[in-house]
């Protein structure tokens, strides 16, 4: 982490309400603590849409960590957009921190709290680099009292004015036609591999799609697909997805 950078603190609610807030930060860095891994882990089942953003956070972490050893995690991660986001005025691009120590903080919040977890985190994390200009961004306003409490600058993520200038071209999630199957009744392949369900359409002109992209119909709680590779005949690989445990 680097003085004169701010270095943002996520909080768990956050990357679920936007996926990519991840890479909306410019320049500065961002800090994820071992809780919000853990809760976006126990999050992503389901076909809800909290669940969808949950295992989309972590496509995005899993995305920047490959590929990666232990020292380049430590001296943190280029947040380098994925194609798929497009984002106005970038001036540059901060690294991604994890909590990588356990916290000191026991007392007086000794209770076994997520939001007390996050907020020791951060007050580690504030004391261990103190030149640093630490904020937490949180959804949650009773976590920002908490840290305004303990003496820590806590912004809500509508809020910050600073992530006002970017444009998504891409979410990651997108809804599926409720006549879908119908419309790729003759074009469909599908094929079984390793207890894995695959199929092949042809994409219609409507159709524009991205690898990693995830497509679920509305009200089907366990159809869920994932794009795996668009060919330039516009010949789709998807996957259907529906044992969340193991995303």
């Amino acid at each position: 982490m680097t003085p004169g950078k701010r270095t943002y603190v996520l909080d768990t609610n956050v990357l679920i309400h936007d996926p990519t807030a991840l890479f909306k930060f410019e320049e500065h860095d961002v800090f994820l603590p071992m809780q919000v891994i853990e809760e976006l882990d126990n999050t992503k089942k389901g076909s809800s849409e909290i669940s969808r953003n949950a295992r989309q956070v972590s496509r995005f972490l899993d995305e920047l960590i490959n590929n990666t050893n232990a020292d380049q995690i430590k001296a943190g991660i280029p947040l380098s957009p994925p194609e798929s986001i497009q984002l106005k005025d970038q001036c540059g691009i901060g690294r991604l921190y994890f909590q990588i120590h356990s916290t000191k903080h026991g007392n007086p919040l000794q209770n076994i709290v997520a939001d007390n977890n996050i907020l020791a985190a951060v007050l580690t994390l504030h004391e261990q680099h103190p030149k640093l200009s630490v904020i937490l961004v949180s959804k949650d306003i009773n976590l920002r009292i908490k840290a305004s409490i303990s003496g820590l600058i806590a912004e809500d993520y509508e809020n910050d004015r600073a992530l006002d200038d970017f444009s998504l071209l891409f979410s990651g999630v997108s809804a599926l036609p409720e006549d879908f199957w119908k419309k790729h009744h003759q074009d469909l392949r599908s094929w079984n591999d390793k207890g894995c369900t695959y199929c092949e359409i042809a994409l219609q002109k409507e159709e524009e799609w991205y690898p990693n992209q995830d497509l679920y119909l509305p009200g089907e709680e366990n159809i869920e697909l994932r794009v795996l590779q668009v060919l330039d005949n516009r010949k789709v690989t998807l996957k259907l997805v529906n044992d969340f445990r193991n995303d």
